[in-house]
């Protein structure tokens, strides 16, 4: 319970106008204190009126200010010695966030053929920035650092670069469907390990069986 729908009473008899009024309010038991704006209520709503005559619509954007938020899922790069390495963190932020890259609590600059750092926008609300490590050597692994900041506060995350390996094994296995004869699975895949070529195979057990 997220939103409640308020509109005039179309009941009654209007004015010449024929004025009818719909407000979408945020307040619901899902919200924190009953009414407090989330980040993720950002984005473009639409109100839309139907009558025997036809239809009429309107749009509003809706931005919430918020400090940045952890929008990758994946927290590890991987890239073998003598190979380039992109080191990625997404956030979703508004206004726009300013980036820093850190190691050893040492912040990170561009120092041009041994590294560099790029931002770019990947929606409305979502930004990503990019540490490139041009040629890996052995000291290059290890933890970095993404610091993201607005004037609404400051996210951030750690993100590691390792060799490349065999990939971590999938979560949240689970069914979703069932019949007679068949069965739709799905799970989450985690950490490739670097690998592009990964494959899932699914083996069935009898119950009861060793």
């Amino acid at each position: 319970d997220f939103f409640k729908i308020k509109t005039s009473d179309q009941g009654k008899k209007f004015s010449e106008s024929g004025k009818v009024v719909s407000t979408l309010i945020f307040f619901g038991s899902g919200r924190e204190g009953g009414n407090h704006v989330r980040p993720w209520d950002s984005g473009e709503y639409t109100c839309q009126f139907d009558n025997s005559v036809g239809r009429a619509q309107s749009a509003m954007a809706l931005k919430v200010e918020h400090s940045p938020i952890v929008s990758h899922r994946q927290s590890k790069v991987a890239a073998d010695l003598g190979e380039s390495a992109d080191i990625s963190c997404r956030m979703k932020a508004f206004p726009a966030p300013q980036f820093q890259w850190e190691r050893d609590e040492i912040p990170i600059s561009n120092s041009g053929r041994i590294n560099n750092r790029s931002i770019k926008q990947i929606s409305d609300y979502e930004y990503e920035s990019t540490f490139t490590i041009w040629k890996v050597k052995s000291d290059s692994y290890g933890e970095y650092v993404c610091k993201a900041t607005n004037n609404m506060g400051v996210g951030e995350t750690i993100v590691k670069l390792v060799k490349k390996g065999k990939p971590e094994s999938p979560s949240k296995l689970q069914a979703m469907e069932t019949g007679a004869n068949n069965m739709v699975v799905t799970w989450t895949e985690n950490f490739n390990g670097g690998m592009n070529n990964t494959s899932f195979k699914l083996q069935w057990l009898e119950q009861g069986s060793a």
